[in-house]
């Protein structure tokens, strides 16, 4: 990571958490997004990446809220790194300038540790594209700045590449 200039960041494809969350929760996804479809979203995370660590409150809430969790190594579900996930991104669908391949994403990103720094970047990235409207599909990328500027201090990373997440 050090000498990338890339960070890649998943984009998780809603249509397959929902799937996910009305085979383990029973519940239908996209009804009462903020109680209950929240509910199975995050029942449904937990099936993909193991026990939730810590959830990470939006400081200055706005609509959607979004929260951030983060997912420890699991041993169980044989992943060796943390995983971070945006929770609330995905109440309110991207639009574009195109057909979108789908509009609804939270945001993923994998670690080797836990790291504060992340989930400030997260936060960040998201709150950008809740409000400045950015849509995104997987190949997108997104400079930090013009010229971009690098994102963490001692690193090269300056721009963000989305993929989308192997979650299927």
């Amino acid at each position: 990571v050090r000498h990338s200039k890339w960070l890649c960041v998943g984009l998780l494809n809603t249509l397959a958490l929902h799937r996910l969350a009305s085979q383990f929760a029973g519940v239908e996804f996209f009804t009462s997004i903020r109680n209950d479809g929240m509910k199975a979203r995050e029942s449904a995370l937990m099936k993909l990446f193991g026990d939730q660590g810590q959830r990470f409150e939006e400081p200055d809430p706005e609509d959607p809220k979004i929260d951030i969790l983060v997912f420890e190594h699991s041993k169980k579900l044989g992943r060796e790194f943390c995983t971070y996930v945006t929770d609330g991104l995905s109440d309110r669908p991207m639009t574009g300038p195109h057909e979108l391949q789908y509009s609804r994403i939270e945001l993923v990103l994998y670690a080797e540790e836990p790291d504060d720094g992340l989930v400030n970047c997260i936060f960040w990235l998201a709150d950008r594209i809740r409000s400045e409207g950015i849509w995104l599909n997987p190949g997108s990328t997104m400079p930090n700045g013009s010229p971009p500027e690098t994102l963490f201090e001692g690193t090269k990373l300056n721009s963000f590449a989305f993929f989308q997440s192997l979650v299927q």
